[in-house]
């Protein structure tokens, strides 16, 4: 989700359909909950129940232990605003594990977006602006379901390896490591 990438991607590939990988714009859903966190943690200083909400929050809700929904359970008594947009994170996660077309995600997505807006939400409206942005790539997700997640597990794979070898002294020694990693 960046412009110079999309770029480069409509010039070298010009016939190829661009998708956003899901979890990016997932990422910047989960940003906007975790600032309203924050603003309830500057807000309420004291407060308890705010304190060590983040990964609860950031969970999906099937994932969740006991411990962490009792912790939600009380953050969202007091705090109904985080509720809402806790609820409505896990809808726009629900229509993007739906096995749905392009016309029919467009179509949810865009009630979910109504109803996004009706929260008046400015960190939630700040996603908004970022999705209406990318919103064509993302909706491509339906028509071809790409992520790159697996490229994404190489990559940091290769990052550990080139982290524990600083030692290598040519790059066919670290080529080499790096295939025996996936070997």
């Amino acid at each position: 989700m960046w412009q110079g990438f999309l770029n480069t991607a409509k010039a070298v590939f010009p016939n190829a359909t661009l998708v956003v990988d899901r979890f990016r714009f997932f990422g910047y859903l989960n940003k906007a909950l975790d600032n309203e966190r924050k603003s309830l943690r500057r807000q309420f200083k004291d407060q308890e129940d705010f304190k060590r909400l983040k990964w609860a929050l950031l969970k999906n809700v099937e994932d969740l232990n006991d411990d962490q929904k009792k912790k939600l359970a009380r953050a969202f008594l007091l705090a109904p605003q985080l509720q809402l947009i806790y609820q409505h994170k896990e809808k726009f996660h629900s229509i993007f594990d739906q096995r749905l077309t392009r016309e029919q995600g467009e179509i949810k997505l865009n009630q979910w977006i109504e109803q996004a807006k009706k929260m008046k939400n400015k960190h939630l409206n700040n996603f908004l602006y970022m999705l209406n942005d990318w919103k064509e790539y993302v909706l491509n997700y339906f028509t071809h379901r790409f992520t790159t997640s697996v490229i994404e597990g190489i990559n940091n794979s290769i990052k550990t390896v080139k982290r524990m070898g600083y030692g290598f002294r040519n790059f066919v020694n670290f080529k080499q490591r790096i295939l025996i990693s996936f070997a």
